[in-house]
């Protein structure tokens, strides 16, 4: 009996054990599924990719007599666009698709255009006070609060370090800066889950939209996307700021995780300086 007893106390600690293993294992968040699917996979996606990003130098060109002007581009330019882009964000330039190549284009990014630069020329308003709102929408699922929250803190990302102010209007009053979240149904320049992230228009216009079937967070880890950076990314763009092309810089084309107390990053202090003049001693928020 008594041997009995501890083969089935045995049995018992065991399963225990085994179920507490699988309880303890990581479950694979919604970022590791969407975002291992690749939007890029042959020359095909990459020339789409590049075109829609501004790497197609003959896309305003006429079409050759008795050539399909798709295919004439794709044939002519397509090494000479990738070369183009591996020059932008420092790959070896070899002119081909790859494997660096395809991981960094299949990564969320930013929809505003790479090349031509438009704001290859940093301009800036010509006052520092502003107004913003956010207009109804489709919200995701991290809800208005947090969301607001996270604006918040964006726009004091670019106050904190420069002689700029921002305000807070309700939805009905008029803002000089105005921000939406909406799905590829409502803009054709979405594309679903882990791919453009957000866009800005460039200074007067003052518009912002994001994606609201992107998994937003107010978490700063690599399971999901932290709108509170990708909001300080495209408040840069509406001031005047275009892409940078360094790994510390929130105005990265790319989304690249952040601590919130690295925020906001040296180089990008500098560029907003240079256009609004710097603060002293540099404001610690609301």
């Amino acid at each position: 009996m008594k041997t009995n007893a501890l083969y089935i106390f045995g049995i018992l600690l065991l399963n225990l054990i085994n179920s507490r293993n699988t309880l303890a294992k990581p479950v694979q968040n919604s970022r590791s599924k969407r975002f291992t699917t690749s939007v890029v996979k042959s020359e095909r996606d990459a020339y789409g990719y590049l075109a829609k990003y501004g790497y197609n130098p003959c896309e305003n060109e006429s079409k050759p007599n008795g050539t399909n002007s798709e295919t004439f581009c794709r044939q002519v330019a397509l090494k000479t666009m990738l070369k183009d882009f591996q020059a932008q964000n420092g790959l070896p330039k070899t002119g081909t698709l790859s494997a660096s190549v395809k991981k960094l284009m299949n990564t969320p990014r930013c929809g505003v255009r790479d090349m031509p630069r438009a704001f290859k020329t940093a301009k800036s308003w010509t006052k520092t006070c502003f107004t913003w709102n956010l207009r109804n929408g489709t919200l995701p699922s991290l809800g208005l609060t947090k969301i607001r929250q996270q604006i918040r803190q964006s726009f004091q990302d670019w106050a904190t370090h420069s002689l700029l102010t921002f305000k807070e209007v309700s939805e009905n009053e008029k803002a000089d800066l105005y921000l939406a979240f909406t799905n590829q149904n409502n803009d054709s320049n979405f594309d679903g889950p882990g791919k453009t992230l957000a866009y800005a228009s460039f200074l007067t216009v003052g518009e912002i939209r994001f994606d609201a079937t992107e998994p937003w967070t107010e978490k700063y880890d690599d399971d999901d996307i932290n709108l509170r950076l990708v909001a300080t990314h495209q408040i840069g763009h509406v001031l005047g700021l275009g892409h940078s092309y360094g790994l510390l810089s929130i105005m990265n084309p790319y989304y690249l995780p952040m601590r919130s107390e690295d925020m906001l990053p040296e180089d990008d202090r500098h560029d907003i300086q240079a256009l609004y003049g710097p603060r002293f001693p540099p404001s610690s928020g609301e």
